[in-house]
């Protein structure tokens, strides 16, 4: 099992698990041996042990799946700080004009993918916020490919709108599952402040949703820049 792979822990059925979670918001809670007090040792932070199982069974494939959406989650936090630093440097060249233009469309897919397989294959329920950032991102997986495949790219402002709004949303998900006391719009049965990862010991699924946005924002904000920069010289 990966370093930092961490999931939640069942109670005695699927229902009550996802219901002590929301109802223990920010309270101790003590699951056999194990407490997690005023949310400082989250619930998701516990090891599975073969005293407790998880809400499902999580094969290999998933493990390395969630790792290898982990790293590229980092890589992408790095493309939204370093984008914007080597633009004015290389911002003229074919190359650099060429990779703004499509990582954004790489990095939507991307993340598409990642989360119909959280709920399609590893059967991860999405909660409220999980739905509503797949409405800023699933647009953008879709039409910024087909907009390269015409040679008709979506306006730089669109995809930057869209990322702004989605990684907000992304930025405060993950912040509640920080700070469960924190939420007040979870749902009982599928509260937002649990966690079904923790890649390396601290990034969740909107961890990862807010890097894709990140870059997205941060890639179409440069472009944006490029595209203006020759009508005002």
């Amino acid at each position: 099992m990966p370093v930092g792979w961490r999931f939640c822990p069942s109670l005695a059925s699927r229902t009550r698990w996802r219901r002590a979670i929301g109802h223990h918001r920010g309270k101790g809670l003590e699951i056999g041996s194990i407490r997690a007090a005023e949310g400082s040792i989250p619930l998701s932070r516990v090891s599975r042990d073969s005293s407790t199982h998880a809400p499902y069974d999580v094969d290999v494939d998933t493990e390395n799946v969630s790792v290898l959406l982990g790293m590229l989650a980092l890589v992408s936090l790095s493309i939204a700080i370093i984008t914007p630093l080597i633009a004015t440097r290389y911002g003229n060249t074919d190359s650099f004009s060429t990779a703004v233009a499509v990582l954004p469309a790489m990095i939507a897919a991307t993340s598409m993918a990642g989360s119909l397989y959280y709920s399609g294959v590893a059967n991860f329920e999405p909660c409220l916020l999980c739905w509503w950032q797949r409405i800023f991102m699933y647009p953008l997986a879709i039409l910024m490919p087909i907009g390269l495949v015409l040679r008709r790219p979506v306006p730089a402002w669109q995809p930057l709108v869209m990322a702004l709004f989605g990684g907000s949303i992304s930025a405060y998900h993950y912040w509640i599952q920080v700070r469960p006391s924190d939420s007040t719009i979870c749902d009982l049965d599928n509260p937002c402040s649990a966690r079904w990862v923790e890649t390396f010991g601290f990034i969740s699924i909107p961890f990862m949703a807010f890097a894709g946005f990140a870059a997205i924002a941060s890639l179409s904000a440069v472009n944006l820049w490029l595209d203006r920069e020759p009508a005002e010289s």
